[in-house]
């Protein structure tokens, strides 16, 4: 069934209360569900919406919460960074603490259509910085929509396999392995006929995103071990 109208009303009143403008409203919902708009909800993603958004009403200031042109795909690329386990921190706290140290600008409402360098250097420092810790292999720009996703994804198994978490057939082509999760993380059939393994890289984003948090949470926790036998 889809999002009540009560439901609706809901996410647009808590996020006004929490100071999020549309981008940041259509952000959150984004990251919690894969669509952009309140409308296109079923009621289940209605809910978990609005419980991500009730803690940022409560007391949270808009000085913590990104807003701005630019909020979008920073925090897009925060989120990648904190599911392949080089963010400690998802919140947009973190984030902006980060965009501060890259730009010296102390909000990312303040990186206008008119800083757009000094958005580039945030948006690229962060894919930098994912490139050498977590080993994401960017595509280039005109590579399509959703090919920054699949590199996340591939990123994060890569580092699932090097720590042992996960079962792979060969440990120097680990994506090799990766489709078939893919395609149970998506509720797909896990090849079709006559594609290639790979065909999982034409998925729409919705479900390249459910893979992201789903391998997050593996990778996170895989760390998290890590770090208790290290003590």
């Amino acid at each position: 069934m889809t999002a009540t109208p009560r439901q609706i009303a809901a996410i647009h009143a808590i996020a006004k209360r929490a100071g999020l403008d549309e981008e940041a409203r259509r952000a959150i919902i984004e990251r919690e569900t894969g669509k952009r708009s309140s409308r296109t909800l079923s009621e289940a993603e209605a809910g978990r919406v609005i419980e991500a958004l009730r803690p940022l009403a409560g007391g949270r200031s808009a000085a913590a919460t990104a807003s701005g042109r630019y909020a979008a795909i920073l925090r897009a690329l925060w989120l990648s960074a904190w599911n392949l386990g080089v963010a400690r921190s998802a919140d947009d706290r973190a984030l902006i603490a980060f965009v501060q140290r890259q730009t010296g600008v102390t909000h990312t409402r303040f990186l206008t259509g008119e800083d757009g360098a000094l958005a580039n250097r945030a948006i690229e420092g962060l894919k930098g910085w994912m490139a050498r810790d977590a080993g994401v292999r960017w595509p280039a720009r005109d590579a399509g929509p959703t090919a920054g996703r699949v590199a996340v994804i591939e990123a994060q198994w890569r580092r699932l396999a090097a720590l042992g978490a996960i079962r792979v057939l060969d440990r120097d082509r680990p994506e090799d392995d990766l489709g078939p999760y893919v395609c149970k993380v998506a509720g797909r059939p896990p090849r079709f006929e006559g594609q290639p393994l790979d065909h999982w890289h034409a998925f729409p984003a919705r479900e390249l995103d459910q893979t992201i948090r789903a391998l997050g949470r593996k990778l996170r926790g895989a760390l998290a071990r890590q770090r208790e036998t290290a003590r």
